[in-house]
Parts: C-alpha cells; sequence; structure tokens
C-alpha cells in the first residue's frame, strides 16, 4: 500500500490537533517529529513520490531550532499535500 501525501496531511493535521488538545505542552516540536519519524519507518520505500521531503522536514524539526516550523506553517504545509492545485493558484 502506497503512503499518499493526502492520507500523511489528514493524519498530521489531526496529530496537530490531538497534540494542541491534549499534551503538555499543548504544542510539542519533539513529539510531532517523532510521531513523523513513525510514520516515515512505518511506510519506508511506500511513499507517493514527493511525499518523503514533506515527512523529513516534520522530523528534521527535532533536531534544532533552525528546522523548527511553528503551527501555522505546518498547517500550510499540510494543506499543500492536501490541495496542491488550490494553493499553487492563489
Amino acid at each position: 500500500m502506497v503512503y499518499t501525501k493526502r492520507r500523511f496531511a489528514a493524519e498530521l493535521l489531526a496529530e496537530l490537533e490531538r497534540d494542541l488538545a491534549e499534551a503538555e505542552p499543548p504544542f510539542s516540536i519533539i513529539r510531532l517529529a517523532r510521531w513523523a519519524s513513525t510514520k516515515h519507518f512505518q511506510y519506508q520505500g511506500r511513499f507517493e513520490d514527493g511525499l518523503n521531503d514533506s515527512i523529513m522536514t516534520i522530523m528534521l524539526m527535532e533536531d534544532g531550532p533552525e528546522f523548527e516550523l511553528d503551527i501555522n506553517q505546518i498547517r500550510i504545509l499540510a494543506e499543500e499535500l492536501l490541495c496542491p492545485t488550490k494553493l499553487k493558484s492563489n
């Protein structure tokens, strides 16, 4: 089974919302990066074209502040994966 951009984006948004609602602190870059690592290893070699870079972007947030994205940047990344043509046409 191929892990699609759409599925990753939907799961990423759900994880982000769950993190905001339940986690302490409310937004944990490390927890989200580790979640992405789990997805990376779970589906390794079975990604839709171009998805690996997006997963790596989230995974690398754990490696230092220069790699961190804020909540809005993460949402934009997910929205671009869900609807790539919609955002490019704006």
